[in-house]
Formats: structure tokens, sequence, C-alpha cells
């Protein structure tokens, strides 16, 4: 999750607004592991089960910036409602 923030905090640098982060645009890269790439979606759920994130090197690589924006001082672009219904607060 760390990983995440950092990611975020790099691109609220760059007055870039994501508007949809979720966990379905999160995605979990294992450099260390390129067996990865032949294995079968039901292989690859079960290495995600059993793989220990606290010892296992891994990159959580930010995706999906359809909806993003720019921010510009003054604008009210930023303030539309848009992303994914479940993931906005209340």
């Amino acid at each position: 999750m760390r990983k995440v923030v950092l990611g975020c905090k790099y691109f609220w640098g760059l007055n870039i607004i994501h508007r949809d982060i979720k966990l379905a645009n999160i995605l979990l890269n294992f450099p260390d592991n390129p067996e990865l790439k032949n294995m079968s979606s039901i292989e690859k759920i079960q290495f995600l089960k059993n793989v220990d994130l606290t010892k296992t090197k891994f990159q959580a690589l930010i995706s999906d910036f359809g909806l993003s924006t720019i921010k510009i001082p003054g604008s009210k672009g930023e303030q539309s409602i848009c992303g994914t219904p479940l993931y906005s607060s209340p």
C-alpha cells in the first residue's frame, strides 16, 4: 500500500488527479518471477494466495488514467463527479 501512496504523491506533485483509484487499477508486478507470464489464471491466483508480500520483491503499478485530469488553479473541473460510485466517499 505504501508504494501506491508514493505513486499518488508523485502524480499529485505533477498536478495530475487520477479520479478512479481502486483495487482494480492497482497492478502487481513480480520482476523476480518471470514464470508468471506463462501461468494460467488459476495458477496466478494460487501464486497470489501463497506469496508473502513482506518477503517477495514486487512493484505496485497505478493504471487506467482514463478519467484523470490536470489540476489548473482556479478551475472547477476537478470538482465534477466521476469514477466508480461504490468507491466514492459519501
